[in-house]
């Protein structure tokens, strides 16, 4: 989807815990290792291929430089508030802004 504004996301693997998804997720797609989860900020369901999905959203501390993965082509380090119009409705659901 390109030139899509969307957060660090991605599925669980099958032998894999929330935890260990959520770090495998953001080194994968940002080169940054977490260092602290510091809640939950929400989930959404939606419809993806066929089948019902959840994406369940935490706030996180990470550490290192932004390395992207081929997935993305650009990143910027932003309010919600600066960036906000430039999200489809299912990033908006997503950060809980409609």
């Amino acid at each position: 989807m390109p030139n899509v504004w969307e957060i660090p996301s991605g599925g669980m693997e099958c032998d894999e815990d929330m935890q260990t998804a959520l770090s495998r997720e953001i080194a994968e797609e940002t080169g940054m290792i977490i260092i602290e989860i510091s809640g939950f900020s929400g989930a959404v369901e939606y419809q993806a291929m066929g089948q019902r999905c959840i994406q369940l959203n935490f706030n996180v501390s990470c550490s290192g430089h932004v390395c992207l993965s081929s997935e993305h082509s650009d990143f910027a380090w932003s309010t919600v508030e600066s960036f906000k119009g430039n999200l489809d409705r299912f990033m908006l659901r997503t950060l809980g802004l409609q």
